[in-house]
């Protein structure tokens, strides 16, 4: 964020300030598959590998995007922030 001239308003988890969070279970372990991604992308370079760390919940501007591998339909959040 600093580098990009964004400090003002990202990079910190703090009232105010644009930022997304990942919760992953780290004891989790899934074989990726692309339509599990919830990703605009269909495929992924880690297609077919068992990985352990799988994410549990993703909120964008403090609200719930995703959780437990599916949307919660608030996914359309954020903004573009110029510098």
């Amino acid at each position: 964020a600093a580098v990009l001239g964004l400090a003002d308003r990202k990079g910190m988890l703090e009232p105010g300030y644009d930022a997304d969070i990942v919760l992953v279970d780290l004891r989790e372990e899934q074989v990726v598959q692309p339509d599990a991604l919830l990703s605009r992308s269909d495929f992924s370079i880690f297609q077919g590998k068992r990985l352990r760390g799988w994410p549990v919940a993703t909120i964008k501007d403090g609200h719930i995007a995703a959780w437990e591998g599916k949307r919660t339909g608030d996914t359309q959040r954020g903004r573009i922030l110029k510098h």
